[in-house]
């Protein structure tokens, strides 16, 4: 039996946000008749720690279970395998679909499948959604919104090896969505160089920092390199992701809001740049300008609402 034959029509209409988890989030929403453009709405408070790093350090606080309840009435319940068994998470299956975080390592459809070596900046964790299972029990198909895939299945026996936790929705109550002029206050205040936590605020001390240290940190080889472009890769995802985030909150209030929303895509494709840039300099271990120019781009951007000739 494949996924199309089972009674769960929402499988078919994926929705990619670019990141899996809210893909899970969204993709299991939408089985609920429910939305989950604001998960991270009230997200990002933003504090950024220099002090004797090498690379400085972006604290965030994600409020996103807060955010799922008040915007959307849905409560996420997590589990570890260790307080879930394999029977109970096959009978939690059989009546709502179960997002898993695995290790990709044993993900069959995923590229860090059997993958051994690994870059310093690769990632082997990966969620998707179980979202039946056969009669017989002894396969999970599966739904993965990330890599726009279904039809796939996953051995049940399987299921332990690469489990590290469980998810799953609970609908406890009715939709409430921001209003316009709220989100635009919101988005304002983030994406605005005068927002009391915008990321402008973060990137003028991002650079202000690598300015002081770029020409020792280019000399001084491969370790001093990783440990500024790694951890740097992960802050443009979380800036990336921030972009996107916004921009698909925007596009639910429809053309009142088009302009800021294709800020926050602007936003999300230069830190998408970066991160090539740092991916390139950790397979060179070397430093290039390039990831200073980048940041520069960022502020530019962001001071006077588009980007920069590179």
């Amino acid at each position: 039996m494949k996924i199309e034959q089972i009674d769960r029509k929402w499988a078919k209409k994926l929705v990619n946000t670019g990141f899996c988890f809210s893909d899970c989030l969204k993709t299991v929403a939408a089985s609920l008749g429910k939305h989950c453009e604001f998960e991270a709405f009230c997200c990002y408070d933003l504090e950024i720690d220099c002090e004797n790093k090498v690379m400085p350090e972006i604290r965030e606080k994600v409020q996103r279970e807060d955010c799922l309840e008040k915007y959307h009435g849905l409560k996420i319940i997590n589990k570890y395998p260790e307080e879930f068994s394999l029977s109970e998470l096959i009978e939690l299956v059989k009546k709502k679909p179960a997002i898993v975080k695995v290790n990709s390592v044993y993900c069959p459809w995923d590229p860090s499948y059997q993958r051994i070596e690994r870059n310093e900046i690769d990632n082997t964790i990966h969620y998707f959604v179980l979202c039946g299972i056969t009669e017989d029990e002894t396969q999970f198909y599966c739904c993965d919104a990330y890599y726009n895939l279904t039809g796939m299945t996953i051995s049940v026996e399987k299921i332990p090896k690469m489990l590290y936790q469980i998810f799953y929705l609970e609908d406890i109550g009715e939709e409430v969505f921001p209003s316009l002029s709220e989100f635009r206050e919101k988005a304002e205040n983030i994406l605005g160089y005068k927002g009391i936590i915008s990321v402008s605020k973060i990137f003028e001390s991002l650079l202000y920092h690598f300015e002081e240290h770029w020409e020792e940190w280019k000399i001084e080889g491969k370790s001093v390199c990783l440990a500024v472009v790694n951890p740097l890769c992960w802050e443009m995802v979380s800036f990336m992701q921030r972009g996107i985030y916004f921009a698909n909150m925007a596009d639910f209030y429809g053309e009142k809001i088009k302009k800021l929303g294709e800020q926050f895509s602007q936003l999300s494709e230069i830190c998408e740049r970066i991160c090539m840039i740092c991916l390139k300099c950790s397979h060179t271990g070397k430093l290039s300008d390039k990831v200073l120019d980048g940041m520069k781009n960022v502020l530019c951007y962001l001071k006077s609402g588009r980007e920069k000739e590179l």
